[in-house]
């Protein structure tokens, strides 16, 4: 008993399940029973912990990130740059850097912590069961019409709450559902068996938070992202989303009312005297004052400057960091998102004919309405939501590289209808650096030939077809298209790869602790 103890305790994915309950935990351990020190440092210590880890499995990895790692590189160089040129305030530049880019490690921690697609379907569906628990919490909220402050409803509306769990702001309630519901839908799409039907609920169950939180930021943001991954995946199914989507905004009371108040004139004066508009373009004038560099990391815009200089929140992620990296910084920052949504997207298009298809498609919705939602709320001062993005991301960009299933002990929810085909596991390969004319080359090697230069390696065939109907996916030279084809074409496709696969204010709140999740005194 003692031993096996010993072995959960010192196995990498209990601290990484831990990591998983950050906003439970951090709930307890700030509201419930607060320690002394442990309250305020245990997520830096978890992160440390799991950083370690890494770093000893990075020594015998041959993992290589994509083409995201050259804006991630610049970004930190750019972000050290400033924290060493600019030691008029130490403190505050210490303070400000940690802020931007502590949570960043949670990117390297997800990219190299798994060894196996088991254990990444494993963290999915936990994360997925603790948002829809804390999903259900905001229901209930609504349910008995919890008090919130008056600040958080417009004068002229008739809702009268508005939900926000524990994680104390409604705002940072909708993006956490914004993240988490795609992921529940798609793993409704993927597993087998009744536990389909359990993501399908917790699904609906976080729809219904996301609603009752009265952020419009986040249903915008969460209707932006669904609708263009529909967009990608079927135009009749982006249709028949965006008529629903209009409808919902004028049929829903919860949702229409919102939206009318945005058109109130009254709202719109308030929005420019002290609301978005005044501090967006508040912090606009600070970029002015150096264009170039900003007027430094932790000077403005979010919880390090309220602390350190009273500034207010400026209800943007992106024009905080205009204010305080700059143009520059700003640049960089939107070209690592870019690359971030591209190399993700890779992934997900690479899927198209696994059963994972639908799951990673609801990964990359869910990471595109945290950038969407980051547009007019600071969602990534929120530490545990900075952490879950950058480690469902770099989950989502080490897929390539981990362990299939074997075919004998092979998980449901990763194999196609007809997985018997292909027990290589070797679908994963599509997403991997090397080309398919280096996996015939390779394969040429073995058989003692060498495949001439206008060999064409196609590897469309690695993997059963489980891509949405009237679609087929074009998988040679290590890319993916989804485009119609016949089923004839597609079948032709397959016989010839056969060979080849074998080888291979309302927002977050003014004073909310960004750190921490309470208000300021």
């Amino acid at each position: 008993m003692l031993d096996k103890a010993k072995a959960i305790l010192f196995h990498r994915m209990t601290w990484l399940y831990v990591l998983l309950a950050f906003p439970i935990i951090d709930y307890i351990l700030r509201n419930i029973i607060p320690i002394p020190i442990v309250s305020s440092l245990w997520d830096e210590g978890l992160l440390v912990l799991l950083l370690g880890i890494v770093v000893l499995r990075m020594l015998d990895e041959q993992r290589r990130l994509p083409s995201v790692r050259t804006p991630l590189i610049a970004f930190t160089v750019l972000g050290v740059a400033m924290f060493v040129f600019d030691m008029a305030r130490f403190g505050v530049n210490i303070e400000g850097f940690r802020a931007v880019y502590q949570y960043i490690l949670a990117f390297v921690i997800g990219f190299y912590i798994l060894d196996e697609e088991r254990e990444a379907m494993q963290m999915f569906r936990l994360f997925v069961i603790i948002g829809g628990l804390i999903g259900l919490h905001g229901v209930y909220q609504y349910i008995i019409g919890v008090e919130v402050p008056a600040s958080w409803i417009d004068a002229s509306e008739t809702v009268r709450t508005r939900s926000y769990s524990i994680v104390q702001s409604p705002n940072v309630l909708g993006s956490y559902m914004a993240l988490t519901a795609p992921i529940a839908a798609g793993l409704a799409l993927t597993d087998r068996g009744r536990r389909r039907w359990l993501w399908a609920v917790l699904a609906v169950i976080m729809l219904a938070a996301l609603v009752f939180t009265g952020s419009r930021g986040a249903w915008l943001a969460f209707g932006g992202a669904i609708g263009l991954a529909l967009l990608f995946l079927n135009r009749k199914l982006f249709i028949g989303f965006l008529i629903a989507a209009v409808l919902s905004s004028i049929f829903v009371p919860q949702i229409s009312s919102r939206f009318a108040a945005l058109f109130n004139p009254e709202y719109l004066a308030k929005s420019s005297e002290n609301g978005r508009i005044q501090r967006w373009i508040g912090a606009y004038d600070q970029m002015r004052s150096n264009p170039i560099f900003g007027t430094g990391l932790g000077h403005y815009g979010g919880a390090v400057a309220d602390r350190h200089f009273g500034t207010i929140y400026v209800d943007s992620y992106y024009f905080k960091t205009l204010a305080e990296m700059g143009l520059l910084g700003l640049g960089v920052y939107l070209w690592l998102m870019y690359m971030l949504l591209r190399n993700t997207f890779d992934i997900w298009k690479g899927s198209a004919r696994t059963r994972q298809f639908y799951l990673y498609g609801g990964i990359f919705a869910g990471l595109l309405a945290v950038i969407l939602h980051n547009g007019v709320e600071n969602i990534f001062e929120v530490p545990f939501m900075n952490t879950f993005f950058w480690l469902i991301a770099g989950v989502l960009l080490s897929l390539p590289y981990l362990k299939p299933y074997s075919f004998g002990g092979q998980d449901p929810a990763s194999a196609g209808p007809d997985s018997g085909s292909d027990p290589s596991g070797s679908r994963r390969k599509a997403g991997r650096a090397e080309t398919a004319e280096h996996a015939g080359a390779e394969a040429g090697a073995r058989a003692g030939t060498v495949p001439s230069t206008g060999t064409r390696t196609d590897r469309s065939a690695d993997t059963a077809t489980c891509a949405p109907a009237g679609t087929s996916t074009d998988t040679s030279a290590s890319t993916t298209t989804v485009t119609p084809v016949s089923d004839a074409a597609s079948g032709s496709a397959s016989d010839s790869a056969s060979d080849a696969s074998a080888a291979g204010s309302e927002a977050v709140n003014p004073g909310y602790d960004a750190k921490g999740g309470t208000a300021y005194a």
